[in-house]
């Protein structure tokens, strides 16, 4: 589950680990389809919402929480901002996880432990006599890295969550508890139009079918939009073929069907048009898996 790194900083050698399939849950960008946020980058757009007719905005909440983890303040500044012209928000929240989901959410908490105990080394290395040997630049390499390994450790807590609920309905905003995930009734929200546009930091709502996504990121500006046919037109993939784009990349629920980079997915079903033609043509790509796997597979995405 976790690839480790060695580095020497100075002449001391350390050892970090690096999370490989789970990371994406506790990073506050573009969290999703492996490498499809990172393919389709270029092809987003700012968003303006002052120049924006009113718009239903529905927001998964949990990617403000790891935006702004305890900062309220500035979370709710940020949703003013997006108030303009009288748009309005809709907040949607985790319900209870379904089965299904619990080896996925013992993963992240062992990740969230062991990140917990290299934050712990890290911090103890630079209280060791020897750390006095560092030199300045290789003393915030490692404090870099301790705050990577505690952004993985921070988690939204059930205090966070009340706090918040409370605080948004105080003032005035729409929030609704999922019975399960939050994704699925915010695509069925999507899908009716009974939002326009889907603020989240995860791709899989660009596949599943949502027309606008406003996605979080590293640069500035901070959010910018995926405009699903747009994009599905300049690269030539038709809309449906995302969910088959999703899994060749690598879906987290279906991980034994990953068998390329998004970007060399999404050039094959440019050429090809659907997975069926791609599986008939190129069938060396599948030695071990059945179209029908795939198949399966795509009712994740329904």
């Amino acid at each position: 589950m976790f690839n480790f790194h060695k580095y020497t900083v100075g002449h001391i050698k350390i050892e970090f680990w690096k999370p490989q399939e789970y990371s994406r849950n506790y990073s506050p960008f573009a969290m999703g389809i492996r490498g499809l946020y990172s393919s389709l980058k270029q092809y987003s757009i700012p968003i303006h919402p002052e120049e924006e007719d009113p718009l239903h905005i529905g927001i998964d909440t949990y990617a403000l929480f790891y935006r702004f983890k305890e900062n309220f303040n500035e979370l709710f500044r940020f949703i003013e901002s997006l108030c303009v012209k009288k748009h309005t928000p809709i907040f949607v929240l985790d319900g209870v996880p379904p089965p299904e989901k619990q080896q996925e959410l013992a993963a992240r908490k062992q990740q969230r432990k062991e990140a917990q105990q290299q934050a712990e080394s890290l911090r103890a290395f630079l209280q060791q006599t020897n750390a006095e040997e560092l030199s300045e630049s290789s003393r915030k390499v490692i404090e870099k890295k301790i705050q990577e390994y505690e952004n993985e450790c921070w988690t939204v807590y059930r205090a966070l969550r009340e706090r918040f609920v409370e605080e948004a309905k105080g003032r005035g905003f729409e929030v609704r508890l999922s019975k399960g995930e939050a994704d699925d009734d915010l695509l069925r929200m999507a899908l009716s139009n009974e939002v326009q546009v889907v603020l989240a930091n995860d791709m899989d709502y660009f596949v599943g079918g949502v027309e606008r996504l406003w996605i979080f990121t590293k640069d500035l500006p901070a959010v910018r939009e995926f405009q699903r046919i747009p994009i599905s037109k300049t690269l030539g993939v038709h809309p449906t073929a995302w969910r088959d784009v999703a899994l060749l990349a690598g879906y987290e629920k279906a991980q034994n069907l990953r068998r390329m980079p998004a970007s060399h997915a999404i050039s094959l079903l440019h050429i090809y048009g659907d997975l069926e033609t791609l599986f008939e043509k190129r069938k060396d790509l599948f030695q071990d898996v059945s179209l029908e796997e795939y198949k399966q597979a795509r009712r994740f995405f329904e």
